[in-house]
């Protein structure tokens, strides 16, 4: 069992949980706009796919680098919570080490890398950021409803007990 007092592993658990919060928002909002197709289902499906394929290469399971397949909203909504469940596990066991540690894959070009745990799993994190940034000005541009799902947020709301 890792260390207690894993710097990186407290962070990184503590960003998987916000990244399951603003995902979730984001599904449930496309849900209650009824937005079922087109760029905004894109890019959930998107997020949630690069998700399962960096787990995917982080536990050396076969992976496809197909991160542009469109899911329906609760194929997402399935796909994110099973992936982010194995990443809570996954972060859960690493030491402090271990975060240092390099993994080889292969990019989605074909391009052989090697990249460090913590490298990836700050990847990942951010990545989501970025497309549900998109996803939000998406929906402002045409007039839907918006939410707020930056990590400021999820803590306020965290910090008070709300979910």
């Amino acid at each position: 069992m890792a260390e207690e007092n894993s710097v990186l592993r407290n962070h990184f658990l503590k960003m998987f949980r916000y990244i399951k919060w603003s995902n979730i928002r984001i599904l449930e909002l496309l849900k209650s706009e009824n937005i079922s197709s087109g760029k905004e289902v894109e890019l959930i499906s998107h997020i949630v796919i690069a998700e399962e394929t960096w787990y995917k290469r982080i536990s050396n399971e076969t992976y496809e680098n197909k991160f542009w397949n469109i899911l329906s909203l609760d194929d997402c909504k399935k796909l994110e919570a099973e992936t982010n469940t194995k990443f809570i596990k996954y972060i859960s066991s690493l030491s402090e080490e271990d975060f240092k540690k390099k993994l080889a894959y292969t990019s989605s070009r074909g391009v052989d890398f090697e990249t460090s745990i913590e490298d990836i799993l700050t990847q990942i994190g951010l990545h989501g950021m970025y497309h549900r940034g998109q996803i939000m000005l998406l929906m402002r541009n045409s007039g839907k409803e918006t939410i707020a799902t930056d990590y400021a947020m999820y803590m306020r709301e965290n910090e008070s007990g709300q979910k």
